[in-house]
């Protein structure tokens, strides 16, 4: 798990120490293959909480995986070839699924991570899923 504080960027010491407006917990799920990000703080904040939230999930998702983990396999290889071939069927996915439950795969990429639109009868990767290929690539690459 990892936690920041977040606070007030005014001048401080002994006298004054820093005031914390809010708290950001990160922490990968202990069964899923998923990043959870949390947020704590005043409502003034809600937005550049949100901001922050959406863009740690993002730059985090890769590096806090098991690069062993079937999942996260299945994963990289059904986001992979949608970049590369754009929407597809479920069925022209299946080939990359083998040794994961299917359900649970779509279930956790799609409505836990946010990395699949529906587009008619297919699926298609989301800006999310677009960025998060990016990061991957460029620690593999990097």
């Amino acid at each position: 798990m990892l936690y920041f504080a977040l606070s007030d960027p005014v001048q401080t010491n002994e006298e004054n120490p820093p005031s914390t407006r809010a708290a950001v917990f990160i922490r990968n799920s202990g069964t899923e293959e998923k990043t959870s990000v949390y947020l704590r703080g005043e409502r003034s904040l809600a937005e550049g909480l949100e901001q922050i939230g959406r863009e740690l999930s993002v730059e985090l998702a890769g590096l806090m995986k098991n690069p062993a983990s079937a999942y996260w396999q299945a994963e990289l290889a059904v986001l992979g070839r949608l970049a590369e071939r754009g929407p597809l069927a479920i069925a022209d996915l299946s080939d990359l699924l083998g040794g994961v439950n299917p359900e649970r795969l779509m279930l956790e990429i799609s409505l836990k991570e946010g990395l699949l639109a529906v587009d008619g009868s297919k699926l298609a990767l989301t800006e999310r899923a677009r960025r998060l290929l990016d990061l991957v690539n460029k620690e593999t690459t990097g």
